[in-house]
């Protein structure tokens, strides 16, 4: 018995982001070796491991770069949604990182006893830089620590409450209490000013901690 099958095939394309897009190009600060990482990272391969402020600040670029990837049309619908989530939480996450390093590098400077993950709670950190004898949060950041707020309570927000706003964040930020109960969207332009002034305080900070200069570029 023999039988004929007839397909047809419409052409259809796949949108992707290719990794060099995320492609960050880093100096180790002790070796001088160059190479390029494609995301968040934490070590040179030569000489393994990295200064912390220099693996914050090349991963906040991948961060920005993720943003830019959400505004990219060429890139699925379904997809970009996801890029200002993933740079959002990983912002937090590299400046935790951050400040972990920082403290076991510069031990002294913060109260042994300050709560572990000092430098996800801005709140927090204000105070312990303030009985440290160091200047706060307002005096380092300005008007760029309202900027900052959004992005770290965003970041809860979407870390565990589906990026619903909730009573928290509007205790926090009470200009958005007619969204309570409503999803918070991520807008690429706030992302981007919240990751700048993360920016500015990681630099600030280490120069606070290490005694260095400014770290402003």
């Amino acid at each position: 018995m023999r039988f004929k099958a007839r397909v047809r095939r419409h052409p259809f394309s796949l949108h992707r982001y290719a990794e060099r897009a995320l492609e960050t190009k880093v100096t180790c600060d002790n070796c001088g070796l160059e190479f390029v990482v494609y995301g968040v990272f934490a070590s040179c391969p030569d000489f393994l491991r990295l200064n912390a402020l220099t693996t914050c600040l090349a991963s906040l670029d991948v961060a920005r770069k993720l943003v830019r990837l959400s505004e990219d049309t060429d890139i699925d619908a379904d997809l970009r949604p996801q890029f200002p989530r993933d740079a959002l939480g990983e912002s937090v996450s590299v400046f935790d990182a951050f400040g972990r390093a920082l403290r076991l590098r510069q031990p002294g400077v913060i109260r042994a006893n300050a709560k572990l993950n000092l430098f996800q709670d801005l709140d927090a950190l204000d105070g312990e830089l303030r009985l440290a004898g160091l200047p706060d949060l307002p005096g380092i950041l300005g008007t760029d620590l309202d900027r900052l707020y959004c992005l770290f309570q965003a970041r809860h927000l979407y870390e565990h409450q589906a990026g619903v706003v909730d009573n928290r964040f509007v205790a926090k930020l009470p200009a958005y209490a007619h969204l309570r109960g409503q999803l918070r969207p991520i807008p690429a332009t706030n992302l981007t000013e919240g990751i700048d002034a993360l920016e500015r305080l990681a630099r600030d900070i280490d120069r606070l901690f290490t005694g260095g200069p400014r770290g402003s570029p």
